[in-house]
């Protein structure tokens, strides 16, 4: 698990994306503005507002591929 793929958005669209990168055995790190979501084992989530620059570069350092 080299690639990081970050996900800004943990709503349906995010999870479904989220399941095919984890079949993939792709790391994957979710973002939304509380830092929390039912996620599979082993995906990370973390707190961000991708609407503040500062803090939506935080969130994607490191990553390989970001989805928004």
């Amino acid at each position: 698990m080299s690639e990081l793929h970050v996900i800004l958005g943990t709503g349906p669209l995010g999870k479904a994306v989220m399941r095919q990168l984890v079949k993939q055995d792709k790391a994957v790190r979710m973002v939304n503005r509380s830092g929390k979501a039912e996620v599979i084992e082993g995906v990370q989530v973390v707190k961000g507002d991708v609407t503040d620059l500062n803090s939506a570069r935080q969130v994607c350092e490191g990553a390989s591929v970001v989805y928004f």
